[in-house]
């Protein structure tokens, strides 16, 4: 992935074949159901990149209590 302003799939052979049970919303999940569905791309291979997408762009910031 070159490009930092757009997400792209690329389609390939999962290096890691283990898995970890997550939770995450109904809707999140059926959101992303619909994009692996689309793009015809495993939903643990549509996650992990979307992961590493995002924490290679991370930024924490702290925020004033009101």
């Amino acid at each position: 992935m070159e490009n930092k302003d757009r997400f792209v799939i690329e389609r390939g052979r999962p290096a890691c074949t283990t898995f970890k049970t997550v939770q995450i919303w109904t809707d999140t999940f059926e959101k992303l159901k619909a994009v692996s569905e689309e793009n015809n791309i495993r939903l643990c291979q549509l996650i992990d990149d979307m992961v590493s997408f995002c924490m290679e762009r991370l930024e924490v910031v702290e925020v004033e209590a009101k």
